[in-house]
């Protein structure tokens, strides 16, 4: 079954020229979305490296006070400063740009020497 049309009905649509205004009006919208988005970002990031920063030199205090409350004794030089704490040595020197802060740790293994020894041998290692 066919429809009937007619050949000089108008049929309701948009125009072309409204058309053109919708999508200049939606272009504009979205660029300016898109430089606000770019602005809170670029915003967002160097807040966060800022806040970055601070953590880290927070932490340091943080690290430096509690070898200071541990430490038994104080020994200061020049560039670095020592801390003699229980089980090893701190110490914190500075190259002008970045704190360093190095631990070194007295260790024991109770192993007798025989095992050590045999291990040795074993591998051609104490020849």
């Amino acid at each position: 079954m066919r429809l009937p049309v007619k050949i000089n009905q108008r049929l309701t649509a948009f125009t072309l020229q409204e058309m053109v205004i919708v999508l200049v009006i939606t272009s504009v919208l979205v660029g300016m979305a898109y430089f606000s988005y770019q602005a809170i970002h670029r915003y967002y990031r160097i807040y966060q490296l800022q806040s970055n920063e601070v953590l880290k030199a927070y932490r340091l205090i943080d690290l430096i006070e509690e070898d200071l409350e541990q430490a038994s004794t104080i020994e200061v030089q020049a560039d670095e400063i020592m801390l003699q704490v229980d089980g090893g040595t701190i110490s914190y020197s500075s190259d002008g740009e970045v704190f360093i802060r190095n631990r070194v740790v007295d260790d024991s293994f109770r192993v007798r020497n025989e095992v050590v020894r045999e291990y040795l041998e074993f591998f051609d290692l104490e020849k």
